[in-house]
C-alpha cells in the first residue's frame, strides 16, 4: 500500500511518496511535522487502529483515543455492558522473546489509573463500573492479538 505523507518543514513544503505494508484503511495519511515520524510511533498508531477495529467487532462502543491528562495518557477509553473500559495498547513488530504486554509495567498502570481517575472526575462518571484492560497486538509474522482484561496492581 502506498501512502502520500505531507512533510512541511520551515518555508519549504513538500510530498514524498511513502511505501508502507504498516498502515490499515483508517490510517491512511500521515502529517510530519516538522520531520518524519519514528518507525515505533507509526507501529504504535498502526496497533492502535488494529484496537479501535477489534474492540468495534466486539461491540464495544469507542469514546475517546489517546486521551490526555498532564503527563498520563490513556491509549482507548471504551464502554461495553455498562462498563468502562480503560484500555493500555501495546504493539510490537516482533514478539521476540519478550511479548508486548510485558512492557506495561507498575509505573505504565499507575500512570493508567491516575488519568482514569482524572477522565472520572472530569466526566462525572462517579457511579460507573470501571476495568482497566491490556491489549497485546503482534505484526508479524502474522497480526496476532491478545487481551487482557481487568488487570489492576496487588498493593505492597
Amino acid at each position: 500500500m502506498y501512502v502520500w505523507v505531507y512533510a512541511k518543514i520551515g518555508k519549504i513544503a513538500s510530498f514524498f511518496h511513502y511505501h508502507s505494508t504498516l498502515f490499515s484503511s483508517c490510517c491512511e495519511y500521515v502529517v510530519l511535522l516538522p520531520c518524519p515520524m519514528a518507525k515505533h510511533n507509526l507501529i504504535g498508531e498502526k496497533g492502535e487502529c488494529l484496537a479501535v477495529d477489534y474492540f468495534r467487532r466486539k461491540g464495544y462502543q469507542i469514546l475517546h483515543k489517546n486521551w490526555r491528562k498532564g503527563k498520563n495518557e490513556i491509549d482507548i477509553i471504551a464502554s461495553c455492558s455498562d462498563v468502562l473500559h480503560f484500555i493500555e495498547v501495546k504493539t510490537r513488530t516482533f514478539a521476540g522473546n519478550i511479548p508486548p504486554e510485558h512492557a506495561v509495567n507498575k509505573k505504565k498502570l499507575q500512570g493508567l489509573m491516575k488519568a482514569a481517575a482524572a477522565f472520572l472526575v472530569d466526566n462525572h462518571q462517579n457511579n460507573s463500573s470501571i476495568q482497566f484492560d491490556v491489549l497485546s497486538i503482534t505484526l508479524l509474522p502474522k497480526i496476532e492479538i491478545l487481551l487482557i482484561e481487568d488487570v489492576y496492581l496487588y498493593p505492597r
